[in-house]
């Protein structure tokens, strides 16, 4: 879809127009069985967020994080936890900081040999770790761990930010 839009609906269906069970893979990937004739997928779209600036009913408009949050919204940087929630008032972990921060520097893909024991491959956070470890955004809690799962303080998430202004991927100019 089109940026801002989520899909609506999928369907697919074979040539005598017979509908195609589909299985949901999750982050937006179904797959099917290909039958012995042509398939026809048809998907329609809706906008993300039809309220939009504000698609969450725990961030009231004179809430002071709303504006922050809509930017992130707005930059990519977070869509909130689901069902139009954003859970302001629950603690983020190291994976999700580290996260925000790769999100706003454009999710850039790096080669760097990650040897965090704790970061399984494919999981949502793992190139954002390898990303900030390669700008030195963090160096892990350990020689070789993250703790991805940990609340990341306040002094933590102070320190991403730091490095992250501080580094090459960023200027304090993109951040407005």
């Amino acid at each position: 879809p089109d940026k801002d839009f989520v899909m609506d609906g999928l369907a697919v269906v074979d040539g005598a127009g017979a509908a195609i069970k589909l299985t949901d893979m999750g982050n937006g990937k179904y797959t099917f069985i290909m039958p012995a004739s042509k398939v026809t997928v048809e998907g329609s779209f809706k906008e993300e967020f039809p309220d939009f600036p504000n698609p969450f009913s725990d961030i009231a408009p004179s809430d002071f994080c709303c504006d922050a949050v809509m930017w992130a919204v707005a930059k990519d940087i977070t869509n909130g936890i689901g069902n139009y929630t954003f859970a302001p008032n629950q603690p983020c972990t190291r994976a999700q900081i580290v996260t925000f921060l790769w999100r706003a520097a454009g999710s850039p893909v790096v080669n760097y040999a990650m040897n965090m024991s704790d970061v399984p491959e494919g999981s949502y956070y793992a190139e954002a770790v390898r990303w900030a470890l390669s700008e030195g955004i963090t160096t892990g809690t350990t020689e070789n761990t993250f703790s991805p799962d940990s609340e990341c303080t306040r002094a933590q998430a102070v320190a991403f930010l730091f490095r992250y202004a501080a580094s090459e991927a960023v200027t304090l100019q993109e951040l407005v």
